[in-house]
């Protein structure tokens, strides 16, 4: 007997689809933000939710989150939960959309417990900053790594164009490696530029470092 091949490909998909194990993933954490991995086991997107839970004070609160799905799979997702607060220890529960009763009910996903930075001053200026590669489009950067800063850092890139006619572009940026390199796109050809860096948390920003000047092909 034959297994008409649209039920056979339906069966292999339901069991790979079972077999995926759910779970909330840290990525990074700043000072106010946590950065999240969500596996699903093929659930809608669009009727999920994640929470915070203030394990100081032991409450919950719906913090602004930003999520994206991940390239290469349709379960993965990548939500940057923003709005903490520094030196507070949380873990992150899932909720599913219980559309018969329009309620929000626990879907037994959590992270591990986490503490957001607490810095006490503001970062340190960023440094050697170099132009590695430039097209009519893009441009690549590095630098180093402000000193005595936590494992992630948040910096501000700006891209300002002085020719021919005067714009910036803004970029935020999160990286822990000691020379972080960042991609600057949506540049244009035949312009020049200078591009700022600086880091940044909840007492404020550094001063910026400047490039040489740059001009896209």
């Amino acid at each position: 007997m034959k297994i008409p091949i649209i039920i056979l490909f339906a069966a292999i998909f339901i069991k790979l689809t079972i077999g995926i194990k759910e779970s909330l993933e840290i990525l990074d954490v700043t000072d106010v933000s946590v950065n999240l991995k969500f596996i699903k086991n093929g659930r809608d997107y669009e009727w999920n939710l994640i929470v915070a839970m203030n394990k100081n004070r032991s409450t919950m609160m719906r913090s602004l989150m930003k999520c994206d799905k991940k390239a290469s799979s349709e379960n993965i997702q990548i939500c940057r939960i923003s709005k903490l607060t520094p030196g507070t220890t949380y873990v992150f529960e899932v909720f599913d959309k219980n559309m018969d009763n329009d309620s929000w009910e626990f879907a037994n996903i959590s992270s591990r417990e986490v503490t957001t930075d607490n810095p006490s001053d503001v970062p340190e200026m960023p440094s050697d900053l170099k132009i590695l590669e430039t097209t009519n489009t893009t441009s690549t950067i590095q630098w180093q790594k402000p000193v005595n800063s936590f494992k992630f850092v948040s910096y501000n890139i700006l891209a300002y164009k002085f020719y021919p006619k005067r714009t910036i572009i803004s970029f935020k940026y999160i990286d822990s490696s000691e020379n972080p390199q960042y991609k600057l796109t949506g540049l244009g050809p035949s312009c020049k530029y200078i591009f700022y860096v600086s880091a940044f948390n909840n007492k404020g920003s550094s001063q910026y470092i400047l490039s040489d000047e740059v001009r896209t092909s």
